[in-house]
C-alpha cells in the first residue's frame, strides 16, 4: 500500500476515533486495533458507536479511504497502445513532394514501414508543406498525412503482434478521392487461419475521412504472422481510396486485486443500507 494512502487512512481513523477493517468488515460497538499494516489505535480510542455513528464513518470510509485506494491499485494506461508503425503515413511523409505523391523516382520508394503491392499507382499525400493531396476527399482535415491507392487490386500491408485471447479495439480514418463516388476499399486483420477483423469491401465516401470504430477478440492460438491490410476494391480503373491514423489497443482484464476492492466497496454498501432498513 503507498505511503499516502496509508497516511490518509490513519488520518481518517484518527479523526473518527475507529479503526477497523476486523475480519474482513466493519464491526459496530467496539474499535479494533489492526488496520491492514499494523496497530493505529491506541486503548484511549476505544470507544463504544452509535449506529448513526457508524453510518457515517463507514460514509467517509467509501469516499476517502476506498476510492482513492482503489483508483491508485488501477493507476496506470487502461489501454494497451499496440503498434501500428507509422500509422499515419507521416514517417517519411515531407519526402512526398514531387506530384501527385507516388512512390519512386524523385519520392522516396516507399511509405516507411508499409509494403505497396499491385501497382506503381500506389503514395502518400498531405497538408504538410511541400506535400501535395491529390488524392484526397473534398475535406480531408481530420488527416494531416495519408496512404493513397489509385487503382483496383493495389495495397499497404504491414505485419502486426497480436495476443491470443485479448480483446482489441480498433479504429482508423479512410475515404476516397474527391471525385471518386464509387470507390470502395476494404480493411482486414489475419493471420494464416483467422480474420480477426473484415470491414468487407466499402464505399468510404468522398466528401471527408470517415472514423472507423471496430472490435474483435483472438482466439486461443494465434497461427503465423498477423498482417494488416489496406486494400482498393474499386471497379476497373483509376478510382482511389485513403487511409489514415490506424490505431489498434489491447484491453486488458481488470485485475484481481481491483476486483477484490470492489467487491469490499460493494460489502460495505450492503451492510449500511442492511442497518438502515
Amino acid at each position: 500500500m503507498g505511503e499516502s494512502v496509508k497516511t490518509a487512512i490513519e488520518l481518517l481513523f484518527s479523526a473518527s476515533n475507529l479503526c477497523s477493517f476486523p475480519h474482513g468488515g466493519l464491526r459496530r460497538g467496539v474499535c479494533h486495533y489492526t488496520l491492514l499494516s499494523g496497530p493505529l489505535c491506541r486503548a484511549s480510542n476505544i470507544k463504544t458507536l452509535k449506529d448513526t455513528e457508524m453510518d457515517v464513518i463507514q460514509t467517509k470510509i467509501l469516499s476517502y479511504c476506498l476510492f482513492p485506494l482503489l483508483l491508485g491499485v488501477m493507476a496506470g494506461p487502461l489501454k494497451a497502445d499496440l503498434i501500428i508503425d507509422n500509422c499515419n503515413f507521416m514517417d517519411n511523409a515531407a519526402l512526398f513532394t514531387t506530384f501527385p505523391g507516388y512512390l519512386g523516382g524523385p519520392n522516396p520508394a516507399a511509405a516507411t514501414d508499409w509494403t505497396a503491392a499491385g501497382g506503381p499507382t500506389i503514395g502518400v499525400n498531405g497538408t504538410l508543406a511541400g506535400m501535395h493531396d491529390a488524392f484526397g476527399p473534398t475535406d480531408n482535415s481530420a488527416a494531416t498525412t495519408w496512404g493513397f491507392l489509385q487503382g483496383v487490386g493495389t495495397s499497404y500491408s504491414q505485419t502486426i503482434t497480436l495476443s491470443a485471447n485479448t480483446n482489441y479495439d480498433f479504429s482508423f480514418l479512410a475515404g476516397n478521392r474527391f471525385s471518386d463516388m464509387d470507390a470502395t476499399g476494404r480493411v482486414t486483420i489475419a493471420d494464416n487461419a483467422t480474420t480477426f477483423y473484415d470491414s468487407t469491401s466499402t464505399n468510404w465516401g468522398n466528401t471527408v475521412f470517415q472514423l472507423v470504430n471496430a472490435q474483435f477478440m483472438t482466439g486461443a492460438m494465434i497461427s503465423g504472422d498477423v498482417v494488416l491490410t489496406l486494400s482498393n476494391t474499386s471497379p476497373a480503373g483509376d478510382n482511389t481510396v485513403n487511409y489514415s491514423n490506424l490505431i489498434l489497443t489491447a484491453v486488458p482484464e481488470p485485475n484481481s486485486f481491483s476486483l477484490f476492492f470492489l467487491g469490499g466497496i460493494g460489502i460495505l454498501m450492503r451492510r449500511r443500507k442492511s442497518s438502515q432498513g
